[in-house]
């Protein structure tokens, strides 16, 4: 049984006499509304022989049906209405899931005939969308989504290439371990050069790397009130909720005995809440992100799991909220997020004792092997201060 637009083609074929050489009135008048409303010639065609009318009967009654003042008249009142602003129906219109799929696959580059084909194969008329997609061509809104698809995708493009020759170097894809380096050097080299390093041995002697254990902390540092995040396993989305997590409870008067300042990178007299201390169990993760700023990483105990990924690649990192990646890049669900697969991220174990330097704007995910121990600074002796605009694409 075929069903257009709501009435069954599965009628008793009329007999001769009522078929006669015109259609019966509710016939008529069920093809012009047909037709009104965009439904395919083909489709009502079909409907109607398969309804027992004859083939050139059909086709006088659809030619005969376009010249009839009467139609033309509803046509034209049909063309009007859709016009009206918040009055199309579903019938006229793709639904708003759809014109947004339309639209965003257009911005991206992505053929109309591939389009059209896929809309069609959804079950929509071919009528209906080729409307559809003239008609979003000069919809205002998108017109300026074009101007800034077109601005985005040179920045990628140029990302893009800054990527591929970054590649070339001696080097690509690990990362240095240095002893400690002057300030001239790690300037040049490191922080102005947005490059990862680790430095290792500049741990060695300190009070801090000697003595600091759980143990230690609970028996020293045991009164004091510090800042936790609670509850975060109950949480996929623990850093982008991290207020929610947000708890105090007592670990002594704070770690007076904190690191060396290092003196060659970090400015001592700019200290004052741009030193922190992590504090947390095996298995502790932070999802993939980047920071605002350059930062330098001090692992006190125990080990840490980093990857890290340059910010030339940030448009395959699905960043679309604040500074978060949507990817877990420890299982990456290539199905959702399949433009991952052009990253080349760094892994690597940082261990006790070592310190590692995060430039701005690369991503990174952290997770702890033991438990673990670390301080974070952000007091370097270099401008540390940036302009960011951050999506939210919900």
């Amino acid at each position: 049984m075929i069903e257009v637009q709501g009435r069954s083609a599965h009628v008793s074929p009329p007999d001769g006499s009522s078929q006669g050489t015109r259609f019966p009135s509710e016939w008529r008048f069920w093809i012009a509304e047909n037709q009104l409303l965009g439904t395919p010639d083909d489709q009502i065609r079909t409907a109607l022989i398969e309804a027992g009318f004859g083939t050139t009967l059909v086709q006088a009654e659809m030619n005969g049906l376009r010249d009839d003042p009467c139609y033309l008249l509803a046509e034209h009142m049909v063309q009007c209405s859709n016009k009206l602003p918040g009055c199309p129906s579903q019938t006229e219109r793709l639904p708003f899931e759809w014109r947004f799929w339309m639209a965003e696959n257009q911005l991206l580059g992505t053929s109309e005939e591939q389009i059209r084909a896929a809309l069609i194969d959804a079950g929509f008329g071919s009528s209906l969308v080729q409307a559809e997609m003239d008609d979003v061509r000069n919809d205002p809104c998108y017109l300026l989504a074009d101007r800034m698809a077109q601005r985005f995708n040179k920045l990628k493009a140029l990302l893009d290439v800054r990527d591929s020759v970054c590649r070339l170097s001696y080097g690509a894809g690990s990362i240095e371990r240095r002893g400690k380096i002057s300030q001239n050097e790690f300037m040049e080299r490191y922080y102005a050069a947005n490059r990862p390093v680790i430095l290792t041995g500049l741990l060695a002697n300190t009070a801090a790397k000697k003595r600091w254990t759980p143990r230690y902390l609970a028996e020293v540092c045991g009164d004091s009130t510090v800042q936790i995040m609670a509850s975060r396993q109950d949480d996929p989305r623990y850093e982008v909720n991290s207020e929610a997590h947000k708890r105090e409870m007592k670990m002594s008067e704070y770690v007076r005995m904190v690191l060396e300042r290092f003196p060659e990178y970090l400015d001592q007299a700019d200290a004052k809440g741009k030193v922190f201390f992590w504090f947390g169990p095996a298995g502790t993760v932070t999802p993939l992100h980047h920071d605002l700023m350059n930062v330098l990483l001090a692992q006190v105990y125990g080990r840490k799991r980093f990857t890290l990924i340059p910010p030339e690649q940030t448009p395959y990192v699905y960043n679309e909220v604040g500074v978060y990646s949507e990817v877990d890049c420890e299982q990456p669900d290539y199905d959702s997020h399949p433009l991952y697969r052009e990253v080349r991220p760094l892994r690597f174990v940082l261990g006790a004792g070592e310190l590692l330097f995060i430039p701005v704007g690369w991503f990174h995910h952290v997770r702890a092997l033991d438990v673990s121990m670390t301080v974070s600074y952000t007091n370097f002796c270099f401008p540390n201060n940036y302009e960011w605009v951050h999506p939210q694409i919900r």
